[in-house]
């Protein structure tokens, strides 16, 4: 009996946890949003969450499958990947270059307006 009670209060926990999570993506979108930007966030890190998220829903689905128990698991997970998700669509979306990079790793309108790199020899002709 006791062992239920517990497991009902985790259960519900769980259940809170995408709520918690909610609240600390909020910042992250409210700042790509109002900058237009989201040239210093990394989309690799984005891409690793979102796969991430992918194997625990994949996890959540599973144990279900298995036990017939875990629905907080399955709606936490969900939820963490469609938030993840929210985040690396916004992170592609206000990308502000997406000029391939040259030879020296510059933007190409940021190569045209350096004169010279320093260390790299340009003639005077």
């Amino acid at each position: 009996m006791a062992n239920e009670k517990l497991v009902m209060i985790a259960n519900f926990l769980q259940g809170g946890v995408p709520l918690l999570s909610l609240f600390a993506y909020f910042p992250q979108w409210r700042k790509i949003v109002a900058n237009r930007s989201s040239k210093d966030i990394s989309l690799t890190s984005w891409l690793v969450w979102l796969l991430s998220s992918a194997i625990a829903i994949f996890y959540a689905v599973m144990q279900y499958a298995i036990t017939g128990k875990g629905t907080a698991l399955i709606f936490s997970s969900a939820l963490a990947l469609v938030f993840v998700s929210i985040t690396l669509c916004l992170v592609i979306w206000f990308r502000k270059s997406r000029q391939p990079l040259d030879w020296r790793g510059w933007r190409r309108k940021e190569a045209m307006k350096a004169k010279a790199a320093p260390g790299i020899f340009v003639s005077k002709k």
